[in-house]
């Protein structure tokens, strides 16, 4: 991304702004004990990354069960730390909500103890668009920023 994208960002980073992209990140390294010994595998991490004026990488901490995470098959997404540092968009500390943890309240329980100036919530929802789904993770990771008492910017790829 940085190689094509290279003009791009530098112009951000001249223009002090931040671009947020959801990517798959493919992990390198081994896993002890793969799906079967010696055969490949994959893994990989949902996550937010930043670009231009700030830089950083933020792990989703729970990809979705059975679509994404499947942790014996040779295919599948690692979940990241929970205790992972928020990064720092804009002069603020910046938490993020991935996708599927928009409808779960444990990833972000640090919110409530850490306090960030915002919480950043990206989710690719072309497949939900049109569904009660959609506005329900609306709802559900509105609920989190208010409970938290923190503001909510959201991202939705439709």
């Amino acid at each position: 991304m940085r190689y094509w994208w290279r003009e791009y960002i530098q112009h951000l980073v001249a223009s002090n702004k931040t671009l947020i992209v959801g990517v798959d990140l493919v992990e390198t390294g081994s896993l002890p004990g793969g799906p079967i010994i010696g055969e490949p595998f994959l893994r990989y991490t949902d996550s937010a990354v930043a670009v231009g004026a700030s830089d950083g990488r933020f792990d989703s901490r729970q990809p979705v069960p059975a679509g994404l995470w499947r942790p014996w098959a040779d295919v599948s997404a690692s979940a990241g730390s929970l205790a992972q540092p928020y990064l720092a968009v804009a002069g603020r500390r910046a938490a993020f909500s991935i996708c599927y943890e928009d409808f779960l309240w444990w990833p972000h329980w640090r919110l409530l103890v850490d306090r960030p100036g915002v919480l950043v919530g990206i989710s690719n929802g072309w497949f939900t668009g049109d569904l009660a789904l959609a506005r329900i993770q609306e709802q559900s990771v509105q609920s989190i920023a208010q409970l938290a008492g923190v503001p909510l910017l959201r991202a939705v790829n439709r």
